[in-house]
């Protein structure tokens, strides 16, 4: 088990690789994710350096600490990127299906793909759900 006191100082001035960092970092907010500490791991991911191999770990995560926190339409927003990345990305597929219609945000009234929407829909009325 991973110690969520680690900072992310520790694990970057390790000798691991880039590659281990990231993972490192990312059980680091995990814990604190499975701790119910969000605000916290919110936190922690805004700090990170996300590169394009890890971007799709980084909005499952951003989507789990917002839709803990009640922030529902910036949880989908999140779990929408990291679709857009992987589009069988099963973390998002099932967090996404919970929410009944897309959210809609302030900022931005309607900017959701309907290509994403429809290949949620589409999982959603498939047999590969659990």
């Amino acid at each position: 088990m991973i110690d969520p006191m680690i900072s992310l100082r520790d694990t970057q001035s390790s000798q691991f690789s880039r590659s281990k960092k990231k993972h490192q970092q990312f059980a680091v907010v995990s814990t604190l994710i499975e701790k119910g500490q969000h605000s916290r791991a919110l936190h922690l991911l805004r700090t990170l350096r996300v590169s394009s191999e890890h971007r799709q770990d980084f909005h499952c995560l951003m989507g789990k600490c917002y839709k803990a926190l009640g922030h529902f339409p910036q949880a989908f927003q999140q779990f929408q990127a990291a679709i857009q990345i992987d589009p069988d990305c099963q973390d998002a597929l099932e967090a996404i299906k919970y929410f009944p219609k897309p959210p809609v945000l302030h900022e931005e009234k309607s900017s959701f793909r309907v290509s994403t929407i429809s290949k949620v829909l589409k999982w959603l009325n498939s047999d590969m759900r659990f």
